[in-house]
């Protein structure tokens, strides 16, 4: 690769990641963003706190199998579905706490859903020093992974609107223009998105339209993706964003 070449492809990335998401987390968000959009409940908020919890701290979190058990506990029915999707269940947690491996669940799974619960205590329970107390854990250790999520859920925000802004500047603020986009067009309106990206883009958004069940609201007429939009910078990621238009 010529010098020339370098510096381009340098600048580019600096550009498209700086203070937003990182290009070595672009791809993984990508893909856990589309594998939920099939299967997200919006019944709870356990599922959208589970997206955002920072890949980049997982490995630094020790898993209490006492405060695993007390938060898994507490989940409702809608939060328990999320658990089983994620074959985390009673037999899992049973070997957890007689000090046995577990074989079926990745440990990083197990981790950002042990972080997930503890937030979504703190969120039931209306601050750190409640579910602290509910928990059985420091309130510094919910502290670090309040402040670490947060910053975390704004990098998202800031990837998924980046996207969805350039579309709508482009004419695409329905899902029904978003079908009748060619890939091509599409290619054009969004920097760096590559075909196969485009293709999944425009597919996403058909099978309402087949099914009758399309809605006309715009991709940031309303009020989160105006608030969204404002701060979206990420105009840009590795595989190319996937806009949940339905």
């Amino acid at each position: 690769m010529s010098d020339q070449k370098r510096r381009q492809n340098s600048s580019r990335f600096k550009k498209n990641f700086s203070g937003n998401v990182k290009f070595t987390v672009a791809q993984r968000l990508y893909n856990d963003l589309l594998e939920a959009r099939d299967r997200l409940s919006v019944n709870t908020y356990l599922h959208l706190i589970h997206l955002v919890i920072p890949y980049e701290n997982v490995h630094t979190v020790q898993i209490n199998p006492t405060v695993f058990n007390k938060a898994h506990s507490m989940l409702g029915v809608e939060e328990l579905k999320l658990a089983n999707a994620l074959r985390i269940h009673e037999g899992v947690i049973a070997r957890m706490m007689s000090g046995k491996k577990i074989k079926n669940v990745a440990e990083e799974v197990l981790k950002r859903f042990y972080s997930a619960m503890k937030l979504q205590v703190m969120w039931c329970k209306q601050g750190v020093w409640e579910a602290s107390v509910q928990l059985g854990c420091e309130r510094g250790e919910l502290q670090q992974l309040v402040n670490a999520t947060t910053a975390f859920a704004s990098c998202v925000s800031h990837f998924c609107a980046g996207r969805a802004k350039m579309m709508y500047k482009a004419g695409l603020k329905t899902p029904q223009d978003v079908a009748k986009c060619e890939p091509r067009k599409l290619m054009q309106a969004v920097t760096h998105l590559s075909y196969t990206s485009a293709l999944q883009i425009i597919n996403s958004a058909k099978p309402p339209l087949r099914s009758g069940k399309a809605r006309k609201s715009s991709i940031g007429g309303h009020r989160g993706g105006a608030q969204l939009s404002r701060g979206g910078h990420q105009e840009n990621g590795g595989g190319g964003l996937l806009v949940p238009l339905t």
